[in-house]
């Protein structure tokens, strides 16, 4: 009997020890969180990381939570996604630019199947969701995400500043894909009943800031009734042939122009090449997309290394 009693008393004197252990473990824990492999953060370079970036701005970066090998041409998919900084945090605030929190540009990188969306969101774990995105064919895509953190960076007059961050996604086969060749670059289109003129300038140089300016007619006769799009009177997102580098601008409010059907731009083409320009604006409850080529060339701002500007 003293021998059993003897080994009881020794049992719990280990399982106290071993107790009295992890809570010394956890109180040194508490208050700081240990990095592990599980964590990821943003680089600097836009990408993500399983190291603590050490830096005095913030990053951010898209982290997808869908698998992005699953996708499948033509098949639906919530297409969920969370914004990463440099800190390992997910971003929960967001200021609202545009009538929206987030703006979610897809595009395929031949620049054809442009997608303008507006995911949900969680503000309980700043998961957004893109519901039943549909990307039509095999091949690469790149998924844009457009948003202004609520405490970030501040530009000229304390507005804060938007932030662009992609995902590359593929989609079914790669090997099917066929890109297909830029359209030359043309003044004019149609979409549907309506037909678009561009006026700009004989040269878009780049490294500088031009106007282009789309006239709108329905029937031959000026659209005069235009409908603000998302607290604007006009979209578009540019991109470059290649890198897809990314613009997106607003038409300027011009009250005079607008009555006349014409939606002028202030564009800031960063380097040379082929860019995208997607129109989009509001008519009669209908929103429409008018795509343009637009060649850049070397000007002298590009060429003495002048000021790129992002967005």
């Amino acid at each position: 009997m003293t021998v059993q009693r003897s080994r009881l008393w020794f049992y719990a004197g280990l399982v106290t020890l071993v107790a009295l252990v992890a809570v010394v473990g956890v109180t040194a824990l508490r208050g700081k969180k240990p990095q592990t492999v599980s964590e990821i953060f943003c680089g600097p370079d836009g990408q993500l990381t399983s190291t603590a970036p050490i830096q005095s701005h913030r990053s951010y970066c898209l982290r997808a939570l869908t698998a992005v090998k699953a996708l499948r041409p033509g098949a639906p998919v919530d297409f969920d996604f969370e914004i990463i900084d440099d800190r390992g945090e997910t971003l929960t605030k967001f200021a609202t630019v545009h009538e929206k929190i987030m703006h979610v540009i897809v595009v395929r990188h031949d620049l054809t199947q442009f997608q303008h969306l507006h995911p949900t969101f969680s503000t309980a774990d700043g998961r957004f969701s893109v519901q039943r995105l549909v990307l039509p064919n095999d091949g690469p895509y790149r998924l844009f995400a457009d948003f202004t953190p609520a405490s970030g960076m501040l530009g000229p007059g304390g507005i804060p500043l938007p932030v662009t961050v992609p995902v590359d996604l593929d989609v079914g086969d790669r090997h099917a894909y066929g890109p297909q060749a830029l359209p030359p670059a043309s003044d004019s289109t149609t979409v549907g009943a309506y037909e678009i003129t561009l006026a700009r300038p004989d040269t878009l140089e780049a490294g500088a800031e031009a106007q282009l300016t789309f006239t709108i007619k329905r029937a031959g006769a000026p659209v005069e009734d235009l409908e603000p799009y998302l607290g604007a009177n006009g979209h578009a997102v540019i991109l470059r042939e290649g890198d897809l580098e990314f613009i997106h601008s607003h038409a300027l409010e011009d009250r005079i122009a607008l009555r006349a059907g014409n939606l002028p731009f202030m564009v800031h083409f960063g380097e040379p090449g082929r860019y995208r320009m997607f129109i989009q604006f509001q008519h009669r409850g209908s929103v429409q997309t008018a795509v343009f080529t637009l060649p850049a060339v070397v000007g002298q701002a590009s060429a003495g290394g002048g000021e790129h500007l992002g967005h």
